[in-house]
């Protein structure tokens, strides 16, 4: 008997029809969904989705329930992120997908308790994709916003000042609840948040790849006109701010951090060619941390020198006023927590972050069709070129900027 036969029977109810592989720890999960959603009797639709390479540690499916309740005909649309099957992926993958459950399952529902409790207004508050609770250590299972009309940004084109300024503001809120969790229930915070450490760790496998990225960067950028040495400058950078994003001192951890709050990890919807709402995604790489580099990765991540060059500093001043508003509706005064001088001090310290970041992720940002990066075959396979234009391009930019800067 199967997992969907034995637990059907269990519940007293029937499915018509079932397409479509999943796991037998997915499948016990759907049967609880279905149960706490009242079918009586439902068909089962699943839909493996490319994920194009945007994303590296999950095989990604959609699945469909439709069928009949007291109430009459219902549907469901799920979204499903299943644990990448491999033993030689740089990052441990198990707590990647516990520490996403955590959030999803238990966390998330504190956040919205807080933003209740705080009256929040429901238009303000810190937009969360809905779960089932049904997330574990094997997958994570959420709604499937794709069935709402919630798309995300290619990675090849750089981000608009509209999507920078909702995304920025919604990263705002997230910084803010953390600091509102430790006023207002500071044993959790000190007992749940502030014991989530940095995911990796600086391995000889990650300082090989590093080396490889700073040498293909440095061979490039010479071949363009720019001056020799760029590999030595590019890889001391690097590494001593690699060492710092995994293991800052404890003067700089003050709040839970996304970790990887990137264009692509935001979920958009549009009306009419205007962006009306983003919620944030993936949560697998939440650590106890420093915001900054949530803001500073953002921005690297996704924009153009000519974004960062008219908007940087309007980007850092949204950033704060959100938060500061956002923390007020908790009674809780930014300035005694996380004041502007001490935001604008960790700024100019972690700014080059971008540059650590950027670099680190050019081969997955913009590796093509053929040469997208797979990590289930570990760094050491990972291809590094520049054949895409828009790589070439980027990389220019933010190079330019570090230069100018005086990081570089």
């Amino acid at each position: 008997m199967s997992c969907f036969e034995s637990c059907r029977s269990e519940l007293n109810l029937h499915a018509t029809h079932i397409d479509g592989n999943i796991s037998p720890t997915v499948e016990k999960s759907i049967i609880r969904i279905v149960q706490k959603e009242g079918f009586l009797d439902y068909k089962v639709d699943i839909r493996d989705i490319s994920t194009d390479g945007g994303n590296y540690l999950a095989n990604l499916q959609e699945i469909e329930v439709k069928g009949k309740t007291k109430s009459g005909e219902k549907e469901i649309d799920l979204f499903i992120k299943n644990k990448l099957q491999t033993e030689s992926c740089p990052i441990p993958i198990d707590e990647a997908y516990e520490r996403e459950a955590f959030f999803y399952n238990e966390l998330a529902e504190i956040y919205n308790e807080l933003q209740e409790k705080a009256n929040v207004p429901v238009e303000e508050r810190l937009e969360i994709a809905k779960s089932y609770k049904e997330s574990n250590s094997d997958a994570t299972i959420l709604e499937n916003l794709a069935k709402k009309g919630y798309k995300t940004w290619s990675r090849f084109e750089p981000i608009s000042q509209q999507f920078a300024e909702i995304s920025i503001k919604e990263l705002a809120k997230f910084h803010a609840l953390s600091f509102a969790l430790q006023r207002k229930r500071p044993e959790y915070f000190e007992s749940k948040i502030k014991t989530i450490k940095h995911l990796m760790e600086l391995s000889s496998e990650w300082e090989n790849y590093l080396g490889d990225v700073c040498a293909a960067t440095a061979s490039f950028l010479e071949n363009e006109g720019y001056e020799k040495g760029l590999k030595v400058k590019f890889f001391s950078k690097i590494i001593e701010n690699y060492k710092l994003l995994v293991n800052p001192p404890d003067t700089l951890s003050t709040c839970l951090c996304h970790g990887d709050f990137r264009p692509n990890n935001i979920m958009i919807l549009e009306e009419n060619g205007e962006i009306k709402k983003v919620i944030p995604v993936d949560y697998q790489i939440i650590n106890y941390g420093c915001p900054v580099t949530d803001l500073i990765y953002f921005v690297f991540m996704g924009s153009d020198k000519n974004l960062r060059r008219d908007h940087l500093e309007d980007f850092k001043d949204l950033y704060y006023e959100t938060f500061e508003n956002f923390l007020a509706h908790f009674n809780v005064r930014a300035k005694d927590v996380y004041s502007r001088e001490r935001f604008e001090k960790e700024y100019r310290y972690r700014i080059d972050n971008g540059l650590c970041s950027f670099l680190m992720a050019s081969p997955f940002l913009f590796g093509t069709d053929d040469d997208i990066p797979e990590l289930n075959n570990g760094l050491s396979k990972v291809k590094i070129n520049f054949k895409n234009p828009a790589c070439k391009e980027r990389i220019r930019g933010v190079v330019d900027d570090f230069i100018q800067w005086g990081y570089l």
